[in-house]
């Protein structure tokens, strides 16, 4: 930014010290001056007064904007330095017009003739439309360079049409204003002056070699133009083929604050954001791979597991297949044997009851024996006091007696038989007696197993119901473990198809230079 300042103040300092000796050259050729007149306004005081002031205080005006200028980009106060850019151009121009102006107030003071100060004057200011041109396009340039790190606005710049135009427009209109005033003073010296021994060849050969000058001149834009848009094309060339090789790492930076600035903008910001999105995607694509890797180690895995849970989830359904068959075996035979306890336990309190009754009869039994034997017992004692009887009747009484003794006997036969009797049914009575204490024990028992036998069948139609539920889903479970192993499938096949488009984009990737 330094050296371009620089630069920049000797292109003033050359623009103010060249411009007087081409002035006064173009004088001499074009016979606006003489030769002993120049050499008289070279020694004369007035020439050296109003120039010295230019070339001192106009780099020092120029300077003063400058230094404003660059603090105010160090300080990043780009809307301060930006609007100051149009007014050094603007008090160049002015200084450079200023000090063309000052020609004619020369002239007079050195002793110049007003015709001599007249065409003096036409030739100084036109010269410097034409030579200042040259140098107010360097000036330009340095005063980019100076912006260089300066954000370009498209509403603030210098336009390169803009630039064709002013150096077109001017160079011609004062190449062909230097022409012709340059003409009309040779021909006035040579119409007027004859002892100048301006002959028409010579005219013509000065004439000649003004025009060169003033293509020269007309030319020197053009050139330093031409110039300095090949040097801005050739940046631009060159980071395009950079970019084109695959090479992020080449730089632009086109200092002109006019479309060609604002190009390089644009394609650097395109170059770094291209930059940074490589640097994204060799980020993204290594640990797309690294990621690809794992998932596809994933995937195989997951393949193998959910092949083995499908396996296994046609097991298991076989499994819960056969357990629920074995369960509805289980109600259906704990269902069977709640109705046999149902049954058992209606038969026992069934048998209860006729123990029971059993019981009763035995004890009535019992009873009618003992009144038999009672009876048996009074028999035997009539049958002896009738044998005593029928004794005491003597031969009279002893059919009776045989009669007696008979029925004597027939009580005793009784009395054994009831007393056989009277053993046999106290020993049923005793054993029904247990039998029924045994039932009396046994039916509550009974009735337990039947109630849980009940229990069993409900808890088996339980069982039958959850395992019909665990079925349904296990079947369920066996379709989503055998889509879940042909997604994983799919899936193992996307992320082998994944980890090569990764290699492939990592390849390609790696082929940028960032």
């Amino acid at each position: 930014m330094k050296t371009s300042a620089k630069k920049l103040i000797w292109v003033v300092i050359l623009t103010f010290l060249i411009a007087p000796v081409f002035v006064i050259f173009i004088d001499i050729l074009s016979g606006a001056l003489t030769p002993e007149f120049s050499n008289k306004l070279f020694k004369h005081w007035s020439l050296y007064t109003f120039v010295t002031p230019f070339v001192i205080f106009g780099p020092i005006i120029i300077y003063s904007f400058v230094s404003g200028i660059i603090k105010a980009i160090e300080k990043k106060n780009y809307k301060k330095a930006v609007d100051k850019y149009p007014k050094i151009i603007f008090t160049f121009i002015v200084i450079a017009i200023a000090y063309g102006l000052t020609s004619p107030i020369i002239g007079t003071l050195a002793g110049t003739t007003p015709e001599e100060t007249r065409l003096g004057t036409i030739n100084a200011v036109i010269y410097i439309l034409v030579a200042n041109i040259p140098f107010f396009l360097k000036f330009l340039q340095y005063l980019d360079e100076i912006y260089t790190d300066v954000p370009k606005n498209e509403t603030k710049i210098f336009r390169l049409k803009t630039k064709f135009r002013i150096t077109t427009l001017i160079s011609s209109i004062a190449g062909v204003g230097l022409l012709c005033s340059s003409a009309y003073a040779l021909a006035w010296r040579m119409v007027e002056f004859p002892e100048m021994n301006i002959d028409p060849r010579g005219f013509i050969q000065r004439m000649m070699i003004i025009g060169l000058i003033i293509v020269l001149l007309q030319s020197a834009p053009n050139f330093i133009l031409g110039n300095i848009f090949t040097n801005y094309i050739s940046k631009l060339k060159e980071v395009m083929l950079s970019v084109s090789k695959k090479n992020l790492t080449h730089r632009i930076n086109i200092p002109s604050r006019d479309e060609f600035g604002l190009m390089s903008d644009s394609l650097e910001t395109l170059r770094e954001n291209l930059r940074s999105v490589v640097e994204k995607i060799k980020s993204y694509s290594s640990q797309l791979s690294v990621s690809g890797q794992s998932l596809s180690k994933m995937s195989t895995s997951l393949s193998d597991d959910s092949n083995l849970q499908a396996s296994n989830a046609e097991e298991i359904a076989a499994s819960v297949e056969e357990i629920a068959s074995n369960i509805n075996l289980s109600y259906e035979n704990a269902e069977s044997s709640s109705k046999f306890s149902l049954e058992a336990k209606n038969l026992m309190v069934d048998g209860k009851a006729s123990v029971d009754q059993t019981l009763q009869d035995i004890s009535n039994i019992f009873e009618k024996v003992q009144y038999i034997g009672e009876i048996a017992d009074q028999t035997n004692l009539l049958a002896i006091n009738a044998y005593v009887e029928s004794s005491n009747a003597g031969t009279y009484g002893k059919s009776f007696g045989i009669i007696a003794r008979e029925v004597r006997d027939l009580a005793d036969r009784t009395k054994s038989s009831a007393t056989s009797i009277i053993e046999l049914v106290s020993k049923s009575l005793e054993n029904s007696k247990i039998s029924q204490e045994k039932i009396t024990e046994i039916v509550p028992h009974i009735e337990k197993v039947s109630t849980l036998s009940g229990e069993i069948a409900n808890s088996s139609k339980e069982q039958r119901a959850g395992s019909e539920q665990i079925n349904e889903s296990i079947q369920s479970f066996n379709v989503s473990s055998q889509r879940i192993a042909s997604s994983s499938e799919a899936l193992q096949f996307a992320s082998t198809d994944l980890q090569n488009k990764s290699k492939e984009l990592d390849q390609t990737v790696r082929e940028f230079v960032v």
